[in-house]
């Protein structure tokens, strides 16, 4: 008879940061680091490192404009319902130029609360056990810049009441930082052409 496997909590928060750092990989946000595989690398080390009682992690790293960007990364066990009453997290939220992610499954009114921290990211408890974008049949999806964006959108300005959506609560929107607005653009294998091209406008 085979046994379940059972996971450390320290154990489970080192797979979610795994796949937290593939998540941004997947971002393209490392891809002018030279000798990327080994930032990655180093940089789950650090974090793995960092395990303790606050379930509070951070890494920094050289944007490609030359600044330097800080990533935190926030584990809440019980549900957020209000702000105040959660050790440390109005001074997680208030790190207004970094990158904040947040692991929690907040109550709606929490959530409402945080919608204007703006690079703030929410995502479920579970979310990151596994690597969405590793999952099966799972498409590339790449999400436009504002500069790409923008240029779509003028294009096709006359198309754009038939352009297909994907939910802002989407795994992989969600996955590639979409935002409402954002478009995404989906490249799926082809039998026919090799492959095909869609983009989905964030809803």
């Amino acid at each position: 008879m085979s046994q379940s496997i059972v996971m450390t909590e320290q154990e489970i928060i080192h797979t979610q940061l795994q796949h937290i750092i593939e998540m941004l990989d997947y971002r393209e946000m490392f891809e002018h680091i030279n000798n990327k595989n080994k930032f990655i690398k180093d940089t789950v080390s650090q974090l793995h490192k960092q395990y303790n009682n606050s379930l509070v992690f951070n890494f920094t790293f050289k944007m490609n404009d030359g600044k330097t960007k800080r990533v935190n990364i926030k584990f809440v066990k019980n549900s957020i319902s209000n702000l105040k009453k959660t050790p440390g997290l109005e001074e997680f939220l208030n790190k207004s130029n970094d990158l904040n992610i947040l692991i929690n499954e907040p109550a709606p009114r929490a959530i409402e609360l945080m919608k204007h921290y703006k690079n703030l990211e929410i995502f479920q408890n579970n979310y990151f056990n596994q690597n969405k974008a590793k999952a099966d049949y799972v498409p590339y999806h790449k999400l436009l810049t504002p500069k790409e964006r923008d240029a779509f959108y003028a294009e096709y300005k006359n198309e754009l009441a038939n352009l297909p959506i994907i939910q802002l609560s989407d795994p992989m929107a969600k996955y590639v930082g979409g935002r409402l607005r954002d478009v995404i653009k989906i490249v799926r294998a082809s039998s026919t052409s090799g492959r095909s091209i869609i983009y989905r406008r964030v809803a």
